[in-house]
């Protein structure tokens, strides 16, 4: 009798371990799994935060230069401006909104480089951005194209602005929240305007540049979030240049949360 008490004390003792050692595996897994989605949606608001700033500031510039630029092509509507006219107004205009160079387009087909920009312009007469280019100078810039019209509204040249975009370095640097952290832009073609990884530049961005799974947690037309187990991504367009501010962040490098937990 004594002998089956102690068998029996002993089987559920060791069924109590058993079950405080499961409790305790499905405790941890399940802290686990609440401190990653908290981490990561943390790590989102934070990359929203991120770009939507970006994209405002970058907003905010691109139209004060079309604003000055455009300002600065109706004077054409009461002088006709040519190539050889024209020095002392572009070096003007330079000066006066910042950008690295100002110059007038009479020819369609002599500009290669923004040959299909100003196809546009000269045929719709809307002014656009350009996508990223070399200028001679060996410069990688987005060129503001407006045009220039006579008083009957007839567009007899095209306003053109050259702008590096050393700023976007700037921008991106100052709103960064991490060392690992990655803010990157790229146009409507899907071509890096900016990257910190300066080879980059120039070309198309593929889905390891934007470390996108399918695990989308966050959409809106303007607006989408990602994560993996690696990462949170965000992304967010300007409704302004349609130009894609993408953000990264490693899950490692969120603040207090993700030393404690991870």
């Amino acid at each position: 009798m004594f002998k089956f008490k102690r068998l029996l004390f002993s089987l559920t003792f060791r069924i109590n371990i058993t079950m405080f050692v499961l409790l305790g595996i499905l405790g941890w897994g399940f802290a686990k799994t609440a401190s990653y989605l908290l981490v990561s949606i943390s790590n989102a608001h934070q990359c929203f935060s991120m770009s939507s700033v970006v994209t405002q500031s970058i907003d905010e510039h691109l139209l004060r230069i079309e604003n000055s630029i455009k300002a600065s092509a109706l004077t054409s509507q009461t002088k006709y401006l040519t190539e050889s006219n024209s020095r002392t107004f572009c070096d003007s205009v330079r000066s006066i909104v910042g950008v690295d160079s100002v110059y007038i387009n009479i020819h369609r087909d002599e500009q290669p480089r923004v040959e299909k920009g100003l196809r546009q312009v000269w045929e719709t007469g809307t002014s656009i951005w350009t996508e990223p280019h070399k200028d001679n100078s060996g410069n990688i810039v987005v060129t503001y194209l407006t045009p220039l019209q006579n008083i009957s509204g007839k567009t007899y040249a095209v306003l053109c602005a050259d702008m590096t975009l050393g700023w976007l370095d700037e921008l991106a640097e100052k709103e960064r929240t991490t060392e690992r952290t990655v803010i990157s832009v790229r146009s409507k073609d899907n071509i890096f305007i900016y990257h910190p990884e300066k080879d980059k530049m120039l070309h198309p961005a593929d889905s390891a540049d934007m470390a996108v799974t399918e695990e989308s947690f966050y959409e809106e037309p303007l607006k989408k979030a990602f994560w993996n187990s690696n990462s949170t991504t965000t992304e967010t367009v300007s409704e302004h240049t349609g130009w894609r501010i993408h953000c990264m962040i490693p899950a490692r490098d969120h603040n207090y949360l993700s030393m404690i937990i991870l």
